[in-house]
């Protein structure tokens, strides 16, 4: 039991560094000022922002989720809603091993949303989601819309 009770500080311990993530990824966009001088006198700032990239939709799903089906279902949906303006990347915890190494948080919590905003940085987390609303709002705020 014992064991147990430490997985679950370890997950929730991991929920709040993504939660802390999201937050600061999501209210500030990354840019970088450069100075120059014009005519001696006065200086500009030229801001450029790091190119924007398709958001990409990383879904991790088992077969032995109770709600598989209606999980694909709504993908599927979403898919051919967001066609050219969302990457869907969809991950089968099942066929993949490496899915429990590299992204512990997602072990027991599929499915599971890491959603990446136009600048490639996470902007929402979803566990034990698979609610059209839910997963329309996560694109909706990577989209910027």
């Amino acid at each position: 039991m014992e064991k147990k009770n430490k997985i679950i500080l370890a997950v929730i311990a991991v929920v709040i560094v993504a939660a802390v993530i999201i937050a600061a990824s999501c209210s500030s966009k990354p840019n970088s000022g450069k100075s120059s001088v014009n005519d001696g006198n006065t200086a500009s700032v030229q801001a450029t922002e790091e190119p924007e990239v398709t958001p990409t939709f990383v879904y991790f799903v088992s077969q032995n989720d109770e709600n598989y089906a209606d999980a694909m279902a709504v993908v599927e949906k979403l898919k051919a809603e967001y066609n050219g303006r969302v990457n869907f990347d969809i991950r089968d915890y099942d066929a993949d091993p490496s899915i429990a190494e590299n992204f512990a948080m997602v072990v027991g919590n599929t499915p599971a949303l890491i959603m990446l905003d136009t600048h490639n940085a996470p902007c929402d987390f979803l566990f034990k989601n698979a609610d059209e609303a839910s997963l329309k709002a996560s694109i909706t705020k990577a989209l910027g819309e």
